[in-house]
Protein backbone atom coordinates (compact mmCIF):
# COMPACT_ATOMS: atom_id res chain seq x y z
CA UNK A 1 0.00 0.00 0.00
CA UNK A 2 1.23 3.83 -0.83
CA UNK A 3 -0.10 6.52 0.71
CA UNK A 4 1.74 10.09 1.53
CA UNK A 5 1.20 12.83 3.52
CA UNK A 6 2.58 15.89 4.03
CA UNK A 7 4.23 18.34 6.98
CA UNK A 8 6.45 20.41 8.69
CA UNK A 9 9.26 18.30 8.90
CA UNK A 10 9.24 17.03 5.32
CA UNK A 11 7.33 14.34 3.08
CA UNK A 12 6.77 10.95 4.63
CA UNK A 13 6.74 8.37 1.55
CA UNK A 14 4.94 5.06 3.10
CA UNK A 15 5.06 2.57 0.75
CA UNK A 16 3.33 -0.19 2.53
CA UNK A 17 1.69 -0.64 6.17
CA UNK A 18 2.15 -4.33 7.39
CA UNK A 19 -1.00 -6.80 8.82
CA UNK A 20 -2.58 -5.37 11.52
CA UNK A 21 -0.78 -2.02 12.37
CA UNK A 22 -0.49 -0.59 16.04
CA UNK A 23 -2.32 2.46 14.62
CA UNK A 24 -4.81 2.91 12.36
CA UNK A 25 -2.76 5.51 10.70
CA UNK A 26 1.16 6.53 10.46
CA UNK A 27 2.55 9.57 11.57
CA UNK A 28 0.97 13.06 10.30
CA UNK A 29 3.75 15.09 11.99
CA UNK A 30 1.69 17.54 13.50
CA UNK A 31 2.88 18.80 17.04
CA UNK A 32 0.75 17.43 19.83
CA UNK A 33 1.02 20.49 23.23
CA UNK A 34 3.46 18.18 24.71
CA UNK A 35 5.41 15.66 22.41
CA UNK A 36 6.70 16.58 18.78
CA UNK A 37 6.72 14.03 16.60
CA UNK A 38 8.94 10.77 16.36
CA UNK A 39 11.34 13.03 14.06
CA UNK A 40 11.72 16.66 12.99
CA UNK A 41 13.51 16.01 10.02
CA UNK A 42 12.42 14.64 6.64
CA UNK A 43 10.77 11.60 7.33
CA UNK A 44 11.46 9.18 4.02
CA UNK A 45 9.95 5.98 4.93
CA UNK A 46 7.36 5.04 7.83
CA UNK A 47 6.30 1.30 8.25
CA UNK A 48 4.04 -0.11 11.32
CA UNK A 49 4.54 -3.15 12.33
CA UNK A 50 2.65 -4.94 15.13
CA UNK A 51 3.64 -3.26 18.23
CA UNK A 52 6.59 -0.63 16.47
CA UNK A 53 6.95 1.88 14.20
CA UNK A 54 9.49 2.20 11.31
CA UNK A 55 10.96 5.85 10.55
CA UNK A 56 13.51 6.11 8.07
CA UNK A 57 14.68 9.96 8.45
CA UNK A 58 17.00 12.14 7.45
CA UNK A 59 18.46 15.48 8.70
CA UNK A 60 20.14 18.23 7.04
CA UNK A 61 23.84 19.45 7.98
CA UNK A 62 24.43 21.87 10.60
CA UNK A 63 20.65 21.86 11.65
CA UNK A 64 19.72 21.97 15.08
CA UNK A 65 16.72 20.96 17.10
CA UNK A 66 15.62 23.07 20.16
CA UNK A 67 14.65 20.85 23.35
CA UNK A 68 12.00 18.81 22.68
CA UNK A 69 10.40 15.05 23.66
CA UNK A 70 8.98 12.41 22.25
CA UNK A 71 5.56 10.22 23.57
CA UNK A 72 7.19 6.71 23.38
CA UNK A 73 10.44 5.31 23.77
CA UNK A 74 12.83 4.85 20.84
CA UNK A 75 16.33 3.23 19.04
CA UNK A 76 17.91 5.69 16.83
CA UNK A 77 20.18 3.33 14.92
CA UNK A 78 22.66 5.85 12.61
CA UNK A 79 23.41 4.88 9.21
CA UNK A 80 25.22 8.00 8.05
CA UNK A 81 26.46 11.18 9.53
CA UNK A 82 26.59 12.16 13.23
CA UNK A 83 24.75 14.73 15.63
CA UNK A 84 25.09 15.89 19.16
CA UNK A 85 22.39 14.38 21.10
CA UNK A 86 21.88 16.58 24.79
CA UNK A 87 19.81 15.01 26.88
CA UNK A 88 19.17 16.89 30.41
CA UNK A 89 22.54 17.69 31.31
CA UNK A 90 24.37 15.11 29.17
CA UNK A 91 25.90 14.79 26.17
CA UNK A 92 26.45 12.32 23.55
CA UNK A 93 28.27 12.46 19.98
CA UNK A 94 26.56 9.95 17.84
CA UNK A 95 27.67 8.54 14.89
CA UNK A 96 27.33 6.28 12.49
CA UNK A 97 27.39 2.39 13.53
CA UNK A 98 26.02 3.63 17.07
CA UNK A 99 22.58 2.81 18.48
CA UNK A 100 21.18 5.30 21.03
CA UNK A 101 18.24 4.54 23.21
CA UNK A 102 15.47 7.50 25.32
CA UNK A 103 12.85 6.77 27.06
CA UNK A 104 9.30 7.99 26.52
CA UNK A 105 9.24 11.79 27.21
CA UNK A 106 12.84 12.25 27.77
CA UNK A 107 13.94 15.69 27.15
CA UNK A 108 16.51 16.10 24.28
CA UNK A 109 17.85 18.69 21.40
CA UNK A 110 19.81 17.69 18.73
CA UNK A 111 22.77 19.65 16.66
CA UNK A 112 23.57 17.90 13.63
CA UNK A 113 27.01 17.31 12.04
CA UNK A 114 27.83 19.14 8.57
CA UNK A 115 27.42 16.20 6.37
CA UNK A 116 23.89 15.62 8.14
CA UNK A 117 22.92 12.44 8.91
CA UNK A 118 20.43 9.43 7.84
CA UNK A 119 19.09 6.88 10.83
CA UNK A 120 16.82 4.42 11.14
CA UNK A 121 14.03 4.99 14.32
CA UNK A 122 12.01 2.58 16.20
CA UNK A 123 9.29 3.49 18.05
CA UNK A 124 8.60 1.25 20.97
CA UNK A 125 5.26 2.09 22.19
CA UNK A 126 4.10 0.98 26.12
CA UNK A 127 2.99 -2.49 24.78
CA UNK A 128 6.28 -3.19 23.55
CA UNK A 129 8.07 -2.27 26.75
CA UNK A 130 5.70 -4.07 28.74
CA UNK A 131 8.00 -7.24 29.91
CA UNK A 132 9.71 -6.27 33.15
CA UNK A 133 12.98 -7.58 32.11
CA UNK A 134 13.08 -4.73 28.73
CA UNK A 135 11.23 -2.28 31.16
CA UNK A 136 14.11 -2.30 33.60
CA UNK A 137 16.73 -3.01 31.40
CA UNK A 138 16.33 -0.03 28.73
CA UNK A 139 15.17 2.53 31.37
CA UNK A 140 17.20 5.67 31.13
CA UNK A 141 19.23 7.35 27.81
CA UNK A 142 22.08 4.72 26.65
CA UNK A 143 23.79 4.90 23.53
CA UNK A 144 25.75 2.05 22.52
CA UNK A 145 28.72 1.08 19.79
CA UNK A 146 28.50 -2.28 18.54
CA UNK A 147 29.27 -4.01 15.43
CA UNK A 148 26.34 -6.08 15.85
CA UNK A 149 23.76 -3.30 16.60
CA UNK A 150 24.92 -1.88 12.97
CA UNK A 151 24.46 -4.95 11.23
CA UNK A 152 21.14 -5.28 12.15
CA UNK A 153 19.94 -2.19 11.59
CA UNK A 154 21.21 -2.50 8.05
CA UNK A 155 19.51 -5.60 7.78
CA UNK A 156 16.20 -4.03 9.21
CA UNK A 157 16.74 -1.21 6.35
CA UNK A 158 16.62 -3.83 3.62
CA UNK A 159 13.42 -4.99 4.83
CA UNK A 160 11.53 -2.59 5.25
CA UNK A 161 12.18 -1.81 1.48
CA UNK A 162 11.75 -5.76 0.67
CA UNK A 163 7.99 -6.06 -1.00
CA UNK A 164 7.64 -10.15 -0.21
CA UNK A 165 5.48 -11.55 1.84
CA UNK A 166 8.05 -12.32 4.39
CA UNK A 167 9.04 -9.01 5.07
CA UNK A 168 7.03 -8.21 8.13
CA UNK A 169 8.32 -11.29 9.98
CA UNK A 170 11.81 -10.92 9.28
CA UNK A 171 11.69 -6.90 9.91
CA UNK A 172 9.78 -8.21 13.49
CA UNK A 173 12.74 -10.50 13.91
CA UNK A 174 15.30 -8.18 13.50
CA UNK A 175 13.51 -5.58 15.49
CA UNK A 176 13.74 -8.22 18.90
CA UNK A 177 17.22 -8.71 18.08
CA UNK A 178 18.12 -5.09 18.29
CA UNK A 179 16.28 -5.20 21.44
CA UNK A 180 17.99 -8.87 23.18
CA UNK A 181 21.58 -7.54 22.17
CA UNK A 182 20.88 -3.67 23.62
CA UNK A 183 19.60 -5.73 26.85
CA UNK A 184 22.19 -8.00 26.91
CA UNK A 185 24.97 -5.28 26.58
CA UNK A 186 23.23 -3.60 29.72
CA UNK A 187 23.09 -6.57 31.54
CA UNK A 188 23.10 -6.23 35.28
CA UNK A 189 26.80 -6.39 35.77
CA UNK A 190 27.35 -3.63 33.04
CA UNK A 191 24.38 -1.12 33.99
CA UNK A 192 26.42 0.15 36.84
CA UNK A 193 29.87 1.62 35.64
CA UNK A 194 33.17 0.39 37.52
CA UNK A 195 34.39 2.89 39.74
CA UNK A 196 37.30 3.51 38.40
CA UNK A 197 35.91 4.41 35.09
CA UNK A 198 33.60 6.79 37.44
CA UNK A 199 36.69 8.15 38.63
CA UNK A 200 37.97 8.62 35.68
CA UNK A 201 35.25 10.92 34.07
CA UNK A 202 35.32 13.06 37.11
CA UNK A 203 38.89 13.63 36.88
CA UNK A 204 38.15 14.64 32.84
CA UNK A 205 36.16 17.66 34.08
CA UNK A 206 38.03 18.52 36.92
CA UNK A 207 41.76 18.61 34.42
CA UNK A 208 39.43 20.07 31.43
CA UNK A 209 41.25 23.39 31.89
CA UNK A 210 44.71 21.89 32.67
CA UNK A 211 47.28 20.26 29.75
CA UNK A 212 47.35 16.50 30.66
CA UNK A 213 47.57 12.75 28.92
CA UNK A 214 45.09 10.44 28.97
CA UNK A 215 47.47 8.00 29.46
CA UNK A 216 49.08 9.21 32.52
CA UNK A 217 45.28 9.56 34.17
CA UNK A 218 44.46 6.29 33.36
CA UNK A 219 47.80 4.58 34.99
CA UNK A 220 47.39 6.91 37.73
CA UNK A 221 43.68 5.27 38.60
CA UNK A 222 45.87 1.70 37.59
CA UNK A 223 44.10 0.75 34.22
CA UNK A 224 46.12 0.33 30.88
CA UNK A 225 45.00 3.24 28.65
CA UNK A 226 44.29 1.09 26.15
CA UNK A 227 41.10 -0.38 28.21
CA UNK A 228 40.35 3.10 29.74
CA UNK A 229 39.97 4.55 26.37
CA UNK A 230 37.91 1.45 25.08
CA UNK A 231 35.55 0.90 27.95
CA UNK A 232 34.95 4.96 28.27
CA UNK A 233 33.61 4.96 24.28
CA UNK A 234 31.80 1.76 25.03
CA UNK A 235 30.10 3.32 28.04
CA UNK A 236 29.44 6.98 26.88
CA UNK A 237 29.64 6.85 23.35
CA UNK A 238 32.38 9.08 22.55
CA UNK A 239 36.20 8.95 23.16
CA UNK A 240 37.97 10.98 26.26
CA UNK A 241 39.64 13.09 24.10
CA UNK A 242 36.46 14.49 22.64
CA UNK A 243 34.34 14.12 25.52
CA UNK A 244 37.07 16.84 26.67
CA UNK A 245 36.79 18.56 23.80
CA UNK A 246 33.15 19.19 24.58
CA UNK A 247 33.44 20.25 27.92
CA UNK A 248 36.19 23.32 26.77
CA UNK A 249 33.97 24.44 24.11
CA UNK A 250 30.76 24.47 26.38
CA UNK A 251 33.37 26.26 29.27
CA UNK A 252 33.95 28.77 26.73
CA UNK A 253 30.37 29.03 25.38
CA UNK A 254 29.49 29.90 28.98
CA UNK A 255 32.03 32.26 29.48
CA UNK A 256 31.13 33.84 25.85
CA UNK A 257 27.60 34.70 26.88
CA UNK A 258 29.17 36.26 29.78
CA UNK A 259 30.90 38.45 28.17
CA UNK A 260 34.56 37.43 27.91
CA UNK A 261 36.00 38.17 24.68
CA UNK A 262 36.84 34.97 22.25
CA UNK A 263 40.50 35.14 23.15
CA UNK A 264 40.49 34.80 26.64
CA UNK A 265 36.94 31.95 26.57
CA UNK A 266 39.82 29.90 25.06
CA UNK A 267 42.18 30.41 27.55
CA UNK A 268 40.12 29.78 30.75
CA UNK A 269 38.97 26.50 29.10
CA UNK A 270 41.91 25.28 28.41
CA UNK A 271 42.69 25.44 24.71
CA UNK A 272 46.08 26.36 23.98
CA UNK A 273 45.25 28.82 21.13
CA UNK A 274 42.42 31.19 20.04
CA UNK A 275 42.11 29.29 16.53
CA UNK A 276 42.18 25.68 18.19
CA UNK A 277 38.77 26.84 19.90
CA UNK A 278 37.84 28.66 16.57
CA UNK A 279 38.16 25.27 14.63
CA UNK A 280 36.82 22.80 17.11
CA UNK A 281 33.73 25.85 17.15
CA UNK A 282 33.21 25.88 13.28
CA UNK A 283 33.45 21.88 13.41
CA UNK A 284 31.08 21.07 15.97
CA UNK A 285 28.58 24.21 15.96
CA UNK A 286 28.96 25.71 12.41
CA UNK A 287 29.92 28.91 14.03
CA UNK A 288 32.55 31.32 14.92
CA UNK A 289 32.99 32.53 18.46
CA UNK A 290 31.90 36.10 16.69
CA UNK A 291 28.85 34.27 15.08
CA UNK A 292 28.25 32.12 18.55
CA UNK A 293 28.23 35.91 20.13
CA UNK A 294 26.37 38.12 17.72
CA UNK A 295 23.25 35.05 17.88
CA UNK A 296 22.79 36.03 21.23
CA UNK A 297 22.30 39.36 21.07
Amino acid sequence: MIASAGGPGGAIRSRRTFARPLLERVHNAEMTATYSPITLGAQIHTVALRGYILTETEHAGGSFLPRHAHQNANIALIRQGSFLETVGRSEWTCKAGNAIFKPAGADHSNRYGRAGMKCLLIELPPAALGDDDVAVGLAETTVMQDGRLAHLGEALHQEMNATDASAALAAEGLVLQILATMLRMKSPRETQAPRWLSQFRAALHDRSSDTFRIGDLARELGVHPTHAVREFRRRYGTTPGDYVRRIRIDRACDLLRRGSTPASAAAAAGFSHQSHFTRLLKRYLSVTPRQYVDRLR
